[in-house]
């Protein structure tokens, strides 16, 4: 225990400790052993093992941990570690991933800016593949409850004319029923590695490889290899193009974005999160460039009492939660009302 990394607490704690019992078994042992030789002999033979075998332990356990550092070491470096893809595809008409739903993940963040017109999603626990695209609103259900399309990551920037439409779904071979696309696929294998990698699928099977990035911690080696990265760079540097969501946020006035939330409603489907979170984006930037309350009318207010009481009510199990979202629009920005 004295032999391990330990803080000053451990220290003051098991020092005295160790020191009390060393004193306690020599004490013992010195009774014990008083006035026969063969029995000092046999405690000093003790002793000198026990030292000999801690050494030993001591020996082999660095032994090991620097065999360990060596193989890791050597691991790390072999790795794809750069951040950089020389050659990106650029637009890709089909990307396939793994996963389950298309919304904020690779799946959207392809759709929403152009880096892929269709994405088709793989289950790996029963082999369903779904296949999505970024729709306009007259493609779009209406239906608040339907999985058929997705518009919380559109919504939150402001974007209520489109959606991330379910085109079909289908169970069999991943490989065989999407046939031709760019496959980007994680593996985390027994060498710890976490890779990220994708390959051409041409007539359902794999070929190329176009690129990969590799992440790896070594405990041993105490250091790391590469970067931490998430799907969605490895997307962007995979086809050259960069997602800019501040540039996407849609800019209005907290009016103008009322009414138009309000004319959207039995149009499109609308997720309470991402509306509430738009609007509040927009009265926080108003906050900030005015340095004072929005004001806003009683036709203003009303409408959005319209669009509280369409995304409220419609789910009662969410009701309460979604209400107090919205009313906090008025109350935590300290809302004006006026005729």
């Amino acid at each position: 225990m004295i032999m391990v990394p330990m803080n000053w607490a451990a220290v003051f704690v098991f020092f005295p400790l160790m020191g009390i019992a060393l004193a306690a078994w020599l004490a013992i042992v010195s009774i014990a052993n008083r006035g026969n030789g063969a029995m000092w002999s046999g405690t000093l033979l003790f002793v000198v093992l026990a030292i000999v075998s801690y050494a030993a332990l001591r020996l082999g356990n660095e032994f090991e941990r620097a065999t360990k550092r060596e193989i890791d070491t050597k691991l790390g470096e072999t790795l794809a570690t750069s951040r950089v893809i020389e050659s990106p595809v650029g637009p890709i008409d089909r990307l396939a991933v793994s996963g389950i739903l298309c919304g904020n993940n690779v799946c959207g963040h392809a759709l929403m800016f152009g880096m892929a017109k269709e994405v088709a999603i793989i289950s790996q626990h029963n082999n369903w593949v779904t296949h999505y695209r970024l729709q306009p609103i007259e493609k779009c259900p209406t239906d608040n409850e339907t999985y058929a399309a997705f518009v919380g990551p559109l919504q939150e920037l402001g974007i209520f004319d489109a959606c991330l439409r379910r085109e079909k779904k289908v169970q069999s071979d991943p490989y065989s029923e999407i046939k031709d696309a760019v496959v980007i696929s994680n593996k985390r294998g027994s060498d710890r590695v976490y890779r990220t990698v994708a390959h051409k699928l041409e007539i359902g099977h794999i070929t190329e490889e176009l690129a990969r990035w590799e992440y790896f911690r070594s405990t041993y080696a105490q250091r790391s290899f590469g970067k931490r990265f998430s799907q969605t760079e490895f997307l962007e540097a995979l086809t050259g193009m960069h997602a800019d969501k501040d540039k996407a946020f849609v800019k209005r006035s907290f009016a103008d974005a009322v009414r138009h939330i309000k004319g959207k409603i039995g149009r499109i489907k609308m997720e309470y999160r991402a509306v509430s979170s738009y609007l509040h984006k927009l009265v926080r930037d108003t906050r900030a460039k005015t340095g004072g309350p929005v004001v806003v009318t009683k036709a203003t207010d009303d409408e959005l009492q319209a669009i509280i009481e369409h995304l409220c009510f419609a789910k009662t199990s969410e009701k309460s939660h979604c209400s107090k979202g919205f009313e906090s629009l008025r109350s935590t920005y300290n809302m004006e009302i006026r005729p």
